[in-house]
């Protein structure tokens, strides 16, 4: 990286990265762009003082690529592959004492994957997360209070997938269609 980058070296490099995905099918360039801003989020995430939308990883049929995007995402951020959980569709208990235990982490992670989301993703906590600075919840297993800011940057996988109508305003989906 020259110390100091002239436009010509960000074409360039904005070329090289837009090149790693040349062969996944996005449904259409907004998408593309969609997956372009994913790593610009998660690059820049500690400097975004303020909630960042989660990235939703769309497809029509299985095997599209989705997880494989969000690896990439993951080793080019961050060295390596993001941790990948289920998401407890419709459990709103155990959606929060997921969110709660993946952001109360002594090191929280910069990237988490709920990978392969069935049917409908519909949660009143992970709406609260997408669009607040800080989260608070009960330790489990103690009566305290604990209160973090949100820097975690939130992936999510699935095949056709439904959002409610709060969640459809919070996530940036990104679809292909192989």
């Amino acid at each position: 990286m020259p110390e100091a980058p002239s436009r010509a070296d960000a074409v360039a490099a904005l070329k090289r990265l837009v090149d790693v995905t040349c062969d996944f099918p996005f449904s259409s360039m907004a998408d593309r762009s969609g997956w372009l801003a994913a790593v610009l989020t998660v690059v820049g995430r500690q400097l975004i003082a303020g909630p960042c939308p989660g990235i939703l990883f769309d497809a029509s049929i299985r095997g599209a690529g989705k997880s494989m995007l969000c690896d990439i995402l993951g080793i080019i951020t961050s060295g390596g592959t993001p941790p990948r959980s289920s998401w407890s569709v419709g459990d709103e208990s155990e959606a929060r004492k997921k969110l709660s235990s993946i952001l109360f982490a002594p090191q929280p992670t910069a990237l988490c994957l709920f990978d392969n989301i069935g049917g409908r993703l519909r949660s009143d906590s992970l709406e609260a997360v997408l669009t607040a600075e800080h989260w608070e919840d009960r330790v489990l297993g103690l009566s305290v209070v604990k209160r973090v800011a949100i820097a975690t940057t939130f992936l999510f996988s699935g095949n056709n997938t439904q959002l409610s109508s709060d969640l459809s305003r919070r996530l940036l989906r990104v679809r292909l269609e192989p």
